[in-house]
Formats: C-alpha cells, structure tokens, sequence
C-alpha cells in the first residue's frame, strides 16, 4: 500500500488521547481507542482486498506471521518489564491479578478477563493492574485471526461465475451488516440492563468500530476513491466537520455517560471514518495539462495537511509501543516513589513513556518487522517458544503470597468460604446459623489478666468491614499487655455503606457485595447478646471513590443526599451497637497508601466527616482519629513504624502492622 502520513498523524491522535486521558487531563481520551479501532479496521482490509484482487486469494500464513513479527516482540518486551516490575515492586496483594492479567494478555483475552473479575470486591484495594490496558488488544487481536477467515469465506476466489466487483459488493454488504449488528447489540444489551463494562469490554459490542473501517476499506476498493476536486473538496470539508466533534465529544464525554452505549460510539465511528476517508484522499492529478476541474498533482486538503504534521507522524509511528508501555509507567511512577505530583508528575510519566516506545521501535519492533535479525526466522513455533518463555517468567515473579494476599483472595473469590461462624458457643450463634445468617469470626484473645485496671474496659468487641478484620486480628494478639479480652467480628466486604449492595467504580465498572453484607445488624445484635462486652470498636476501611445505588439513583461521598442518608446509616449502626450501654468507640479512615485520584481523598474527608458527626450525636462516643495517626495529609502516608510495614496493601493494617496500629489505638483509649 502507498504510505498515507495523514494516517500516521492520525494514530499520533489517538495515542495522545489515550494516554491524556489516563494521566487526568481529557475526559473523553478514550475515544482514541475508537480511533485506532476504525483505523486497524481499515488498514488490514485494505491489505487484504490488494492481495484478493491481485492474486485471487489470501496468503493467510504469510498475513500472521506479519501481524506477529508486528505486535509480538514489543508485547512480550513489556510483559517481561512487567514481571520485573512485580518481582521488586508490586505490593504482594496485586500478584495475583497481574499474573491472571498476563496470561489473558497472552492469550489475546484480556477484554473478556475484565468482565471476568468485575465483580472483585477487592478491585478497590488494588493497585491498578499495569496490564489493564491490554483489554483493547485484545479485541484488535481477535479480529485479526477471524477476520482473513470470514473475508475468503464471503469472497471466495475469483471464478468466471461471479466478477471482482461483484464479489466486492458482497462482502462490503455483509460487513455492514456486521457493523450495525454489533452497535444495535450494545444499545440491546445496555438498554436491558447490562452493565456498562459488559458492553464497553464485549468483542461483540466494541467490532463495529473495526468493522466500519473494514467497509470503508471495501467501499474504496469497490467504487474507487472520490477523485473529482468537487468531490475531494465536499469531502475535505465533512472530514473538517468530523474533527469539530469529535473535539467536543473528546472533551466532555465520560465512561459513564449512557449515550455513548446507546448510539454515541456508532456516530463517533462514523466520524472518524468520514476524518480517515478525508486523509487518505487527495484529488486526482491532471490527466492533461490544463484540465479544468482537476487539482494539480500533490495537492491536499486540510484534514491531510493537519494531520501530516511530522510531530503527530513521529508520534503515530511511536504508537503502539507507546501504548503499551504507557500504563505501566504510570502505574509505577506514583507520587509515593517520585515524591511529586500533578503536572510535574504527568510530565515525567509521558517523558518516560515515550522514551521508552522510541527505545522499542527502533531496536526491537523495527529490526524484527523488517528482517535486520537475519538468523531469526518467525516461525509458529518460535512465537510459542517465546511466549511460554514470558509466562514462566511472569508466573515466577508474581507466585509469592502473603496471609493476608491469601484471605483477600479467598474472600473475593468465594466470600462464602470464609462468610462461616467459627466460634464454637452455644445457643446464639447455633441459632444464628439455623436462621440461615453466616458470618466471620476470627479467633478471640486470651481472658484479661486479673487485676487490671484501665481507663478502656476489658472485653472488647471489634465490628466492621475488612478493615476491623486484618485490625481486630492485631488488636487480638496485643491485647494481653493491657489486660483486655478481644473478639473480633470483621466481615471482609461488609460495612455500613449499603445501598442495593452495589459499587459503581469511577471506570463504570460495577461489583456487587459479598453475600449476607445487608444482615450485618442482626449478626452484630447477636454478638452483643452472646458476647455483653464492655466496649466495641466500630473500624472501617472502604476510603471512598466508588458510587452507590441509593434511593433510585447512583451517588457517592460529598454529594449532599449521599452524606445524610450515610449519617442516617451510621447513626443506626452506632445505635445498634450502644443498645447494650457498652463504651462505643470509632476509628476515622486513613486515606489509601498508593496513588488515588484526589478525589477519592476528597470523599475519604467526607466519609470520615460523617462518620464524626454520627459519633458526636451519640452521647458518649469516643472517636480515635487513625486517619491522622496513619496519614497527616494526603500522599503523605505512614507507611512504617520502627521498620514494621504498617499498610501491606495501602488499606489495611495487617500482620505485625496491625500489631503496631492496634497498640496505638489500645494507647489513646487506656491513657498509656
């Protein structure tokens, strides 16, 4: 094929927008993925529709092996970046999805992976994985080895019964054909309820990008390319129009706006064919001197001239590497190991990301693609050998686990595994579990040594989410040295935060609570009645960030309606919990360990604002301010204490940190 600058620049765009929008400065980047959706789409058709017309079939052998030697070596450059990255980096928690992230990124699955744990509660407690990204390379992947097969099954070869154009037509009728089923399924299943990850993710609601390109591809190999200068001129101008909106629709768009599931990502791929079909056409030359109507030879329109800007070809030639490597530096290069943030941050994060794609194009991607390693043939079973050779590397450096990796996990997989009442008591409890209520109970401390005496009272009774659980367990284990009995009744992925029992995450990704979370009341009723403890501890871990389903409608922290009906919530919980005139008392939520969005501090400020105002309409609350001990500021987090690491994941005090937490906490409540 003629190499068309305008579409580099074009890939330059999209690439650009991506990585803006997940450095925090376009809302709607990612539409660039569209973008490179509805070109990829039209690139590989066109290669194949050339070599059909020429040749009277595909060589389908020889089309892999090109899209390999393309994308495989700088894939697997990164994946083995990432499993370094794991083996001295990654928080143990994450190992386990950057291993699962691995192989679907092997595999060419990572979009349906997604949909796969998009119901881990845990999600919120992660790191994001720096594989995440992958999902759309995925899809690109799938219709690379589908789309040769469907094209010669709708084509077939060339035979005297049936001519090149008519053969053409066919195959350009069923692609858009195709195209509207594929969009028509995203507004069906996002319209019946589907959530938006369903539809966003889905190889069958996301081709018709592709599938556009595709037609666009089999439309100019059909009817030819517009030539007349009228003609190129209309087009220019519609192409100019395209740009304008998708401009504001790059600008104002959200994952979650519903009116891109329901026709927006259809009108937006429309756009950016009318854009694509505007940079690859330029009128034809004159067929004699003096033509009238006819563009001199050279000549361009304006969307070919923009988008020929050197720059944004460099960058469009940088862009899968780009692409690859982009997310995994912003994944590592966080505040806490650069010691900077914002602009200056976003700066250096693109810096590296660039330097690292330009790093990869020209000593890997470019020699393999064009043969300069002469002594390496890309065989099928070179491309296994490597890529079994990447998976032994990953799995090697992200099996290490913790105690606490392992419960997590357990938890988020199958929370009914550890949603078991352990204690072995009689009546309450065997009552309890005939009623059907499951709950968590991990072991109790040991009975208060006699003759203490302290300011905070002997038996004490620890409720709430996963974070009671990891910090009661400490508090069991300390409570020794200062005379107390602890019982600790933590409910991994249970707080007081309900709503219908879903969480909607920023990225629209929606993951519904472990089951039983909405009867925590009636277990911690049976708690006090089986326990009568002096004082109970209300700790929480949920920081923010994620939105709720209350009253008919999603909302979150800080939103006016939100915090009353939170307050309302907490006020009851602490009811329940004081009904027994036990000493309350309520630990505020540090602000997550690692790189959140400043937003979600913002919500953590908010929630621990509520939480403090319940505490302080209940007479005689005390409120142990942990947010303050664990984290002055935000980004300034205490992550050791006399060389014990406090947070291993950046939420939850666990191991020897919850040792050192619980210590504190004892102190403030005893006077120590």
């Amino acid at each position: 094929m003629p190499h068309v600058p305008a579409l580099d620049g074009l890939r330059g765009v999209a690439v650009a927008g991506v990585v803006a929008f997940h450095l925090g400065y376009l809302r709607g980047g990612f539409l660039g993925v569209d973008l490179f959706f509805v070109l990829s789409g039209y690139l590989i058709t066109s290669l194949l529709a050339m070599e059909w017309v020429r040749r009277g079939t595909v060589d389908l052998k020889v089309f892999w092996v090109r899209r390999a030697r393309r994308l495989l070596p700088a894939l697997f450059l990164v994946i083995a970046a990432v499993s370094v990255y794991a083996a001295f980096a990654a928080r143990t928690i994450d190992l386990a999805r950057i291993r699962s992230d691995g192989l679907a990124t092997l595999l060419y699955s990572a979009n349906w992976h997604e949909l796969a744990v998009q119901t881990d509660y845990f999600d919120t407690v992660r790191t994001p994985s720096p594989l995440q990204h992958t999902w759309s390379l995925a899809i690109e992947e799938q219709f690379y080895v589908l789309w040769p097969l469907l094209f010669l099954a709708v084509i077939g070869r060339r035979l005297r019964t049936a001519s090149t154009q008519s053969r053409l037509t066919r195959l350009f009728v069923v692609t858009v054909g195709l195209a509207v089923a594929s969009a028509t399924a995203m507004v069906v299943l996002h319209g019946a309820g589907d959530e938006p990850a369903r539809v966003y993710y889905g190889t069958d609601t996301r081709v018709a990008a592709i599938l556009l390109g595709a037609a666009l591809a089999l439309g100019f190999a059909r009817w030819g390319r517009p030539s007349g200068i009228r003609a190129v001129a209309l087009l220019d101008m519609a192409g100019v129009v395209a740009v304008g909106g998708l401009v504001m629709v790059w600008a104002t768009a959200t994952g979650g706006s519903s009116w891109l599931y329901e026709g927006g990502f259809l009108l937006c791929g429309l756009a950016v064919l009318i854009v694509i079909a505007a940079a690859s056409t330029s009128p034809a030359p004159p067929r004699t001197p003096g033509a009238e109507g006819v563009a001199p030879e050279g000549a361009s329109g304006a969307i070919a001239h923009a988008f020929s800007w050197p720059p944004l070809q460099l960058l469009g030639r940088l862009s899968y590497g780009l692409y690859l490597w982009h997310w995994p530096v912003i994944t590592f290069l966080d505040p806490a190991r650069t010691g900077i943030e914002g602009a200056p941050l976003a700066v250096v994060r693109a810096a590296v990301s660039l330097a690292l794609a330009l790093v990869s194009y020209e000593l890997v991607e470019q020699p393999i693609r064009h043969g300069a390693w002469r002594g390496m043939r890309i065989r099928f079973a070179t491309v296994g050998a490597a890529t079994a050779c990447t998976l032994a590397l990953l799995a090697a450096t992200t099996t290490h686990t913790t105690v606490l990796d392992d419960e997590l996990a357990t938890a988020a997989k199958h929370p009914e595994k550890l949603q078991i009442a352990r204690d072995e008591s009689p009546s309450p409890v065997g009552r309890a579990e005939s009623a059907g209520l499951r709950f968590l109970a991990p072991p109790t401390s040991a009975p208060p040594a006699a003759g203490s005496s302290l300011g905070l009272q002997g038996k004490v009774l620890v409720v709430g989410d996963s974070g009671a659980y990891f910090l009661g367990s400490g508090m069991v284990r300390v409570a020794p040295e200062f005379g107390l009995s602890v019982v600790n009744r933590g409910t991994i992925g249970c707080g007081i935060a309900r709503g219908d029992g879903r969480l909607r995450l920023p990225d629209g990704k929606i993951l519904t609570d472990p089951e039983g979370c909405t009867q925590y009341l009636d277990r911690w009723r049976l708690y006090l009645a089986q326990l009568d403890p002096d004082t109970v501890i209300l700790s929480l871990a949920g920081p923010g960030g994620g939105e709720r389903f209350v009253d008919g409608r999603w909302t979150t922290d800080c939103q006016p309606d939100y915090d009353r009906w939170l307050r309302n919530e907490t006020l009851t919980a602490l009811r329940t919990l004081g009904r027994t005139g036990a000493q309350l008392v309520v630990t505020t939520i540090p602000y997550v360990g690692f790189e959140q969005p400043t937003s979600v501090d913002r919500r953590n400020d908010c929630r621990n604002a509520v939480l403090q105002a319940a505490a302080r309409d209940m007479t005689g609350v005390k409120i142990v301010d942990l947010r303050r001990w664990a984290c002055p500021t935000a980004n300034t987090c205490r992550n050791h204490q006399d060389g014990v690491k406090l947070r291993p994941d950046g939420i939850h005090f666990a191991g020897p940190g919850a040792d050192v937490a619980s210590r504190w906490i004892f102190g403030q409540l005893s006077g120590r």
